[in-house]
């Protein structure tokens, strides 16, 4: 039976338009959308969905077109789109509402997003060359813990079987991160070293960003989680799904960068009064192009990551509708 989740998930769905200055208006004389900034100018057309950042206008009758052309608009105002409810959600809307209410539901949810989260690890360990004392520490540590996962009966206790994977993991990260960027464990609120504050960071500005635009492209409601609880403002599905995306997207560029002394003191980052580490600007934007290029890049079986997280998010979707288990990315790189 056909359903409204049948059409493949991906990246070319989405057309981002950004800048400062630009319209987006309908033509009566083409009969176009059309997206204009300064010299450039472009046709809206053939996406499910545009996202919108900067600053622009859109006017009214290019508002009501693209509602006829059934194209959902995402705007990104200081980084907190705005979603587009609507009837069609309501039926995915409850669904997510029920496998929340129901626990073992959520719990199955929560499991999957852990799961997904702990041999990324893994990969990403081998894959980083972390030497072969530690890193079968390290294995048999976290292999450990996901057995656990399996058995565990409430949320905390996934999270407690969660902190304690993370914190192997980043002791083997250790091992290769150069002493020079005093990289003795993961801190956050405040980072205290460079790589945590990147890694907080880019969680910010490119994780969390691309996969709450996934999941509300395919309708989901990215305040209802399973694993992070309900919170005023908080978008606790999207932290649930980019668990799974966090170590080859975020995690893997930023260590290769350290690891490999690309990044260099007091040019990328700085110490601040209080001792916490802030990127300067000449850091981030050498760190972002690393995670771009890796958002964008073939992964495996000729999918590129970005592909790879709109089609977990209609996965996701189809599991919630169809009352299904949910089967989370396992990161398996070409090389």
């Amino acid at each position: 039976m056909k359903n409204s989740w049948e059409n493949t998930g991906s990246y070319e769905d989405v057309q981002e338009y950004s800048g400062y200055g630009y319209t987006i208006y309908y033509s009566r004389k083409k009969n176009k959308i059309i997206y204009r900034l300064k010299n450039l100018s472009e046709v809206i057309s053939g996406k499910k969905a545009i996202l919108l950042s900067g600053k622009g206008a859109l006017t009214v009758r290019a508002l009501l077109k693209l509602k006829e052309s059934n194209i959902q608009i995402i705007v990104l105002p200081e980084r907190k789109p705005i979603l587009d409810l609507d009837a069609e959600n309501i039926k995915l809307l409850k669904a997510q509402v029920e496998a929340y209410l129901n626990y073992s539901k959520r719990l199955h949810y929560a499991k999957q997003f852990i799961l997904s989260a702990s041999y990324n690890r893994l990969t990403i360990l081998r894959k980083l060359d972390v030497p072969p004392k530690e890193l079968s520490e390290a294995e048999d540590k976290i292999l450990d813990e996901i057995s656990e996962v399996f058995e565990a009966k409430s949320i905390q206790e996934l999270m407690s079987h969660e902190a304690a994977i993370a914190k192997t993991y980043y002791d083997a990260l250790k091992t290769i991160i150069p002493e020079e960027y005093e990289f003795e464990k993961r801190t956050r609120m405040p980072p205290t070293d460079p790589v945590s504050a990147a890694i907080s960071y880019f969680n910010i500005a490119i994780l969390y960003p691309t996969c709450s635009m996934a999941l509300r492209t395919y309708k989901l409601n990215p305040y209802i989680g399973y694993l992070h609880e309900i919170q005023y403002n908080r978008e606790s599905l999207t932290l649930d799904f980019a668990e799974q995306f966090r170590q080859p997207l975020i995690e893997e560029p930023i260590i290769s960068l350290f690891r490999n002394k690309l990044i260099t003191p007091q040019r990328d980052y700085k110490q601040l009064e209080d001792n916490t580490i802030k990127l300067t600007k000449r850091g981030k934007t050498k760190i972002r192009r690393a995670i771009r290029q890796k958002l964008y890049a073939t992964v495996e079986k000729e999918r590129r990551l970005i592909d790879i997280i709109y089609s977990q998010a209609k996965s996701l979707a189809d599991s919630l509708l169809n009352r299904k288990p949910y089967r989370p990315y396992r990161y398996k790189p070409l090389i």
